[in-house]
């Protein structure tokens, strides 16, 4: 795993990320275990602290949001 991110909201089956200044749109998302759970889908907010979109696979109540990496 490269790097970790923080969930700020989720809902349904579109996440909101921050953490990173690496987003970019298309890098695929992991859960902690390795598996890929969505895609990038928009890039958000300043070049300092930038907001990543994100789709997910499955809806949030079937994939683990504790830990999210690029």
């Amino acid at each position: 795993m490269a790097e970790e991110c923080k969930v700020v909201n989720y809902k349904s089956n579109e996440v909101l990320i921050s953490g990173s200044k690496n987003f970019s749109i298309n890098s695929k998302i992991y859960d902690s275990n390795g598996k890929r759970i969505g895609k990038i889908i928009r890039v958000l907010g300043n070049v300092d602290n930038p907001y990543a979109l994100a789709i997910l696979e499955k809806p949030s109540n079937e994939v683990s949001l504790k830990a999210v990496f690029l």
